[in-house]
């Protein structure tokens, strides 16, 4: 099941599967702005069909709660993993026990 996150709270996304916009091929891995998804008049339907994939913004600091921050482990497809506290905090792509490792580990 998708992570429901509304609209205004979109940080971004990635293409999951395969799909066709304004006659322009988006191939799994492709990054997306909150702008672009926001673009999609079916934004709803690619989310919930999982072709993309959606993760929060970044709190601000107001917002923020230092002892209370969720650690989302997001699938890449390929069996590959992002771990995102508002946004992607690994350089490269994990493996499924990598990615759960770092979002149980301590914040840095």
């Amino acid at each position: 099941m998708p992570t429901l996150i509304g609209i205004k709270d979109f940080g971004g996304g990635f293409v999951r599967l395969s799909f066709s916009c304004n006659g322009e091929r988006l191939a799994p891995g492709t990054p997306l702005t909150p702008e672009q998804i926001k673009s999609f008049a079916n934004h709803k339907r690619l989310i919930h069909t999982g072709h993309i994939a959606v993760y929060p913004r970044a709190k601000t600091m107001a917002e923020s709660d230092a002892a209370a921050t969720e650690r989302l482990v997001v699938h890449r497809g390929g069996g590959r993993y992002d771990v995102i506290v508002g946004a992607v905090i690994n350089d490269t792509a994990l493996t499924r026990e990598e990615a759960e490792a770092l979002a149980l580990s301590p914040s840095s």
